[in-house]
């Protein structure tokens, strides 16, 4: 890649140096995670998730070896996409919100993998549109640890049944995601997050490994305030934003909050 951030500035020098620094203190975490549980290094991947920031600024991270991109917002994730196939920037993007109906198409042509599969209608319209589109994404079931209004996923009672129903399909089934609960009243810090990773890693484990695309599945968990915790629990993915992107929030243009 010829970047931008190599022409000029003292400001995108300052870019570049400090998401080499962010970076570098992420991965610091993980592998002090993996240690800690006695994880091999490299059994977790990072997916930078770029919601906070402008294309060039996710763009610069790629200089720095990540592959992996998550969005939440359809208009930012083809925004994005685009500015990295114009540079000639091979990535994978990942889908990390729920997927309305109506954007169903846009999001099943941007990603390569999506992470919040949550419903048997939803599964049913991605099918109708995999088939007229020829596409057929990696998908994560995503579950509904806790009863809070905000967040949607599946019952873990609904997991395996649709589980199978997509084992079935030409949709490759990776594994499930979830995102831990708010803290409870007197909660330790970390102990709802690790609960509810733990439980996500016991639904796992009573699925058939046949179902998979790997012949297991994998977990998606785990952000920058919990990334340690889900580690813990067994994540194979963990989607980060807010710990890469620190100090950068003017450049990006935003204050909405990363993972």
């Amino acid at each position: 890649m010829t970047s931008n951030w190599r022409r000029g500035t003292l400001g995108l020098v300052y870019v570049l140096e400090r998401l080499a620094s962010n970076r570098a203190g992420v991965w610091e975490r993980i592998d002090g995670a993996l240690r800690a549980c006695g994880r091999p290094p490299g059994s977790v991947r990072l997916v930078c998730v770029t919601k906070s920031v402008a294309p060039d600024v996710a763009a610069a991270l790629f200089e720095t070896g990540e592959r992996d991109f998550g969005e939440n917002r359809i208009d930012e994730l083809e925004r994005k996409k685009a500015h990295f196939d114009a540079h000639g920037l091979e990535v994978r993007w990942h889908w990390l919100g729920h997927i309305q109906g109506r954007k169903a198409r846009r999001v099943l042509r941007a990603a390569h993998t999506i992470h919040s599969l949550d419903s048997e209608a939803l599964f049913e319209r991605l099918e109708q549109l995999g088939q007229e589109e020829e596409l057929h994404p990696e998908l994560f079931l995503q579950v509904k640890l806790a009863p809070e209004e905000e967040k949607t996923g599946l019952d873990p009672h609904a997991v395996a049944a649709l589980a199978e129903r997509v084992a079935a399909s030409p949709f490759p089934l990776r594994g499930l995601m979830a995102m831990a609960p708010r803290p409870g009243p007197g909660d330790a810090p970390g102990a709802g997050a690790h609960r509810a990773f733990s439980q996500l890693a016991e639904i796992a484990d009573a699925l058939p490994r046949a179902f998979f695309e790997n012949g297991r599945p994998e977990l998606s968990m785990g952000m920058s305030a919990d990334m340690d915790a889900a580690i813990r629990a067994g994540a194979d993915l963990v989607r980060v934003g807010t710990a890469l992107f620190a100090g950068l929030e003017p450049t990006a243009g935003s204050g909405r909050s990363a993972g």
